[in-house]
């Protein structure tokens, strides 16, 4: 898996926006601006849609992260991905530690360049300190 280097205003603006998904932490019922900024990182696709099929192998692909808000994420990547396709972003903190985040593709268009500008809800997150977590086998099920 690819490491991500994150500057500190990066490390902090995604730390504000994935600990929303605290679990102790009451429902948040007003929309948050989107934060700007660019990660590249490596995106894994865990399964397609609702269901993944035995034979479908995991597929991994350079991607970057645009903007972050409360609830999602923006990636720009080369390939299109389906609405309700699930995909695995790893984040790692320069000061050290990170987060492998299950999202789930919410919408997908083709900008004028041939790439393509992904909305993704945030599901779920492992606190990944070592940076040697494995993906959950319950996220690929």
């Amino acid at each position: 898996m690819s490491t991500v280097e994150l500057n500190q205003q990066e490390r902090q603006q995604l730390l504000d926006v994935l600990r929303d998904m605290d679990a102790t932490k009451g429902t948040e019922r007003r929309r948050d601006k989107r934060r700007e900024v660019v990660v590249n990182l490596v995106v894994r696709k865990v399964k397609s849609g609702n269901v993944r099929k035995a034979a479908e192998p995991v597929s991994v692909f350079p991607g970057r992260v645009v903007n972050v808000a409360a609830r999602g994420v923006g990636l720009k990547l080369a390939q299109s991905l389906e609405t309700g396709d699930k995909i695995v972003l790893p984040l790692r903190f320069r000061e050290g530690g990170g987060w492998l985040v299950l999202c789930q593709v919410r919408t997908c268009a083709k900008d004028s360049d041939g790439s393509f500008r992904i909305g993704a809800k945030f599901v779920e997150r492992l606190d990944d300190p070592e940076g040697i977590a494995k993906i959950p086998v319950d996220w690929l099920l």
